[in-house]
């Protein structure tokens, strides 16, 4: 197997994409969709104090490295 440059890639993955982003974008807009979900659950839920605050940004970081 060969090593591909960075140019060699990305001119690999314009090609592919060419014509069909309908399915990167509506990825993009789901996963956006399923962040201000958490984030509207925990700002409902959560109270606005200090352990709640950590409580919300600990969740947050967490639901971010999955998605």
């Amino acid at each position: 197997m060969t090593k591909l440059s960075s140019a060699q890639l990305k001119a690999r993955a314009r090609g592919i994409l060419l014509g069909r982003y309908g399915i990167p974008m509506g990825a993009m807009v789901l996963l956006n969709m399923g962040m201000l979900a958490v984030e509207f659950f925990l700002g409902f839920f959560i109270p606005t104090n200090s352990s709640g605050s950590l409580i919300y940004s600990v969740v947050m970081l967490i639901v971010s490295v999955f998605t």
